[in-house]
């Protein structure tokens, strides 16, 4: 070739003196060797990236001092949701501070007018109609605003049960006292019955203890106990009346009175004390009072007890009293109150 240097160029390369140095089929830039591969011609392009946006200022051989001038950067928009909301907020916040202004002013207004126009001063004698009171709250718990409080449950009647639970010629006694709204047991023990268990038709001689309900009447023992229940003393020559012929059937008499009954026909109730049989006995409403001739119906049943059986005694001879021991019934009398109204309940 022509080209002293040509020998170090690409074939058919063009003949540059520098093209030696640049990619083969470069354009003819004396710049272009230091340029990416297929970069347009400009002197700056070689220091941006390939594929960048062609540079204003490319055609300048060089920038002036201090750069080239950059174009203007975009301006942000400025946030026009955000300070609409706040603007309406504001608005809205003197709109309701204006009104509640002449509000008050307003009110204030009608209230010097109302007293201008009272009666005897201004143009009219009517007063304006004063304002309804409150209604009173009519309990404290109202006041409170709390709901009643639930009443106490109301005491019976009957505030001592026996209840006597056959289980045939046996059963176990229970006694029961309504105390602070509810029943609380004070005492349990075991029973002896009738040798035939209880019947709700007793007749005399069945061997059977009445059932059913009957209030407890008195006690009778040869001295008195810690009881509240009604006491009667027992004393020398008193039977108990078991002829059914006589008006004083079933009840407390005593020999030193003349009476209608055989004599044949009577327990001879001061000797059992005085023997140590029995130790004191309950009397319930079974057929009569047990005091008052003709409350009893004859042949219905005579004689029948709470028995407290003493040592001498027998726990199982079955004529149809309830016995129980005479600890047992000294603790029932302990309990038992005729204020109390007790009752004795056979099943």
């Amino acid at each position: 070739p022509t080209d002293p240097n040509a020998w170090q160029q690409p074939y058919g390369a063009p003949t540059d003196p520098n093209a030696w140095q640049q990619p083969y089929g470069a354009a003819a830039d004396p710049n272009a060797w230091q340029q990416p591969y297929g970069a347009p011609a400009d002197p700056n392009a070689w220091q941006q990236p390939y594929g960048a946006p062609a540079d204003p200022y490319a055609g300048q051989p060089y920038p002036p001092y201090g750069g080239y001038p950059q174009p203007p950067k975009p301006k942000k928009k400025p946030p026009y949701i955000l300070i609409s909301v706040i603007v309406a907020v504001i608005l809205i916040a003197v709109i309701l501070l204006v009104s509640g202004v002449f509000k008050g002013k307003g009110n204030d207004a009608a209230m010097d007018g109302d007293a201008a126009a009272a009666p005897g001063v201004g143009t009219s004698e009517t007063a304006a109609p004063e304002a309804t009171p409150a209604p009173t709250p009519n309990t404290e718990a109202e006041e409170k605003n709390e709901l009643p409080e639930t009443p106490a449950p109301t005491a019976p009647l009957n505030q001592q049960i026996v209840e006597v639970t056959s289980n045939g010629s046996t059963g176990t006694l229970v006694l029961k006292e309504w105390r602070d709204g509810e029943w609380v047991e004070l005492m349990a023990t075991t029973a002896h019955l009738g040798r035939n268990g209880i019947s709700e038709n007793k007749v005399d001689g069945d061997g059977c203890t009445p059932a059913g309900t009957f209030d407890i009447l008195f006690y009778m023992s040869l001295g008195e106990y810690d009881s509240g229940l009604e006491y009667v003393p027992v004393v020398p020559g008193d039977v108990w009346v078991v002829d059914s012929d006589s008006a004083s059937y079933n009840t407390l008499r005593n020999t030193a009175n003349s009476g209608d009954w055989n004599s044949q026909e009577v327990e001879y109730i001061y000797n059992m004390f005085a023997n140590g049989m029995t130790s004191a006995r309950i009397m319930f409403s079974y057929n009569g009072d047990g005091r008052n001739a003709g409350t009893a119906d004859s042949g219905g049943g005579s004689a029948i007890f709470i028995d407290g059986t003493a040592s001498s005694g027998e726990l199982t001879r079955g004529y149809g009293d309830i016995l129980i021991t005479d600890m047992d019934i000294a603790s029932l009398l302990y309990f038992l109150d005729s204020a109390k109204n007790p009752i004795l309940i056979v099943q």
